[in-house]
Parts: C-alpha cells; structure tokens; sequence
C-alpha cells in the first residue's frame, strides 16, 4: 500500500513490535521512513512520528547516539509543522529529556523537560499516559544536579 496510510500502517506496527522490545520494530520504522520518502512525507507528522517513536525504541536499547539521530529528525519534520507547539511537542520535548538524563546531560534533561511542561500546561494534558510524569521527571534531574544531601 504506497500510501501515507500505507507508512501510517508500518510506523504502528513498528510501535507494536516497539513495546514488545522486538528488535523487528527497526525494519518497520525503516520501511515507514522509505514509504515516506518516496510519497515526498519526510516533512510531515507521518515522519516525525516514526522518528519519535523510532528513536524512543533505539533509547530503551540503549543506542543513546542513534535515538539522538532519530530525534532529531523528528524535531526536524515537527519544526516544519508546528507540531512542537501542540501536544506532539510535549511528548517529544520530554523524550529529549529522557534521552539526554541518559546520556548524563542533566542540565540538557532539565531543558527540555521545562519545554515539555510549559506545553504540558499550556494544554493542560494528563499524566496517566506517560510512563514518567513530567513533574517527576524535572524532580528527579534537580536532585541529581543538586547531588546527594548530607
């Protein structure tokens, strides 16, 4: 199916093999991103969401520095849509903030977690759907930065 429904298709079915830690999820998300290249999508929602949730796989994997390269792209495809003003950029915002508290970048985690709650408000979106609230996100870096207490 060549088709943005066709691309839509392979990036939740690399969700689903995603959040079983299948390792297959990688091939979806790349036939998802070659559909979209060849339909002219990779500066599209379609795009920035397979990157998300791509990037977000190759995190859990601890691939630290090929989730940044996908993140990136997403943020990319988000910024040419305006998506990182809607409730999309919440969610990337904090996935950034994962990404970089991974990487020991706290002060980078700090960053994007505070954009992720300021659009988190601005919406004033639910925390049952996150893994981590983004409160207890932001709590957490600013502990770690102000380091043990004695």
């Amino acid at each position: 199916m060549k088709t943005a429904n066709g691309a839509l298709l392979l990036m939740n079915m690399g969700i689903l093999r995603a959040e079983q830690r299948d390792d297959r999820a990688a091939a979806l998300f790349s036939q998802a991103e070659d559909l979209a290249a060849e339909l002219g999508l990779l500066e599209t929602n379609i795009a920035g969401l397979t990157y998300q949730w791509w990037g977000y796989f190759e995190r859990r994997r601890a691939r630290l520095d090929r989730a940044e390269e996908l993140f990136t792209k997403a943020l990319e495809a988000f910024d040419k849509t305006n998506a990182l003003e809607t409730p999309i950029g919440k969610s990337m915002y904090q996935e950034m903030g994962e990404l970089r508290q991974a990487q020991g970048d706290l002060t980078g985690a700090l960053e994007y977690y505070e954009r992720a709650l300021e659009v988190h408000t601005r919406f004033g979106l639910a925390d049952s759907v996150e893994f981590r609230s983004i409160n207890e996100c932001i709590e957490d870096v600013k502990q770690r930065l102000e380091g043990p207490k004695n």
